[in-house]
């Protein structure tokens, strides 16, 4: 399932959402960084496996990934017997996506802005996810409100994210090639209080951050065998780890 090129109603109505992702398709029409390639590593089990115990999802449920990229996480709500749905801005990476997901028929991949997700969508979703996503955007009230609006009543989303306080991210942005911070900044949006503010205005409930892990991803994928990630973790400081855990969940209407 498409939604046509040119129909953008969130760009119509803001220069700023149309700059952006028209930034977005460009960078990743020249560029597929190989930290998204679909494999099946230790560092991707470390974050959906996260991500799934956040969320409590059940088998049987319906997924929304948002900025799905070529489906390294998507493919396991797939498998894990989920109905899942999938939306990705880049018509590059939903291309991927597509073929990656042909083992599973019935998923559907959506190329799109989130904000634009056609409204027969609303309120069918279990669970609303997202992997490193949510530094990307640049309307991120107007992007929690939107995803709030997908959730089922009592649903959940869950986001796996950089954290902004772990020094390193600076040193990565700056030294690896392709990485440009004005596609990065955005992580020091998600501070805690920051977090919290915009949850609440967009009408979600139970805003939680947790943080977790230790090691970049090719160390992580190198030791896992070895079996120190965890210890290392635990001896890391919890305000330092490098990936946060952000999960929330849509009011009941009786609430």
């Amino acid at each position: 399932m498409n939604v046509p090129s040119q129909q953008h109603p969130a760009e119509q109505d803001s220069p700023e959402i149309r700059e952006h992702n028209a930034g977005q398709r460009d960078y990743y029409a020249r560029r597929k960084p190989v930290r998204m390639d679909v494999t099946d590593s230790a560092y991707v089990r470390l974050h959906f496996n996260h991500a799934l115990a956040a969320s409590g999802l059940q088998r049987g449920e319906t997924v929304l990934e948002v900025g799905a990229g070529m489906g390294r996480f998507t493919r396991r709500f797939a498998a894990g017997g989920n109905e899942v749905t999938a939306v990705e801005l880049s018509p590059a990476l939903a291309a991927d996506c597509r073929q990656h997901l042909a083992p599973w028929p019935a998923a559907k991949v959506l190329t799109a802005d989130l904000l634009d997700a056609p409204e027969l969508l609303r309120q069918q979703f279990d669970v609303v996810a997202g992997f490193f996503m949510l530094h990307h955007l640049t309307c991120l009230d107007r992007h929690l409100a939107a995803i709030n609006a997908l959730l089922k009543p009592g649903g959940r989303c869950v986001f796996v994210e950089p954290n902004p306080w772990n020094p390193l991210y600076a040193v990565q942005i700056t030294c690896t090639p392709g990485m440009r911070w004005s596609e990065e900044v955005g992580i020091y949006n998600l501070g805690h209080g920051n977090l919290r503010r915009l949850a609440t205005a967009a009408g979600l409930a139970d805003l939680k951050v947790e943080r977790y892990g230790c090691l970049p991803r090719w160390l992580h994928n190198q030791l896992d065998r070895s079996g120190v990630n965890p210890w290392l973790e635990k001896l890391t400081p919890r305000g330092l780890r490098p990936f946060q855990l952000i999960t929330a969940r849509r009011p009941n209407p009786d609430e």
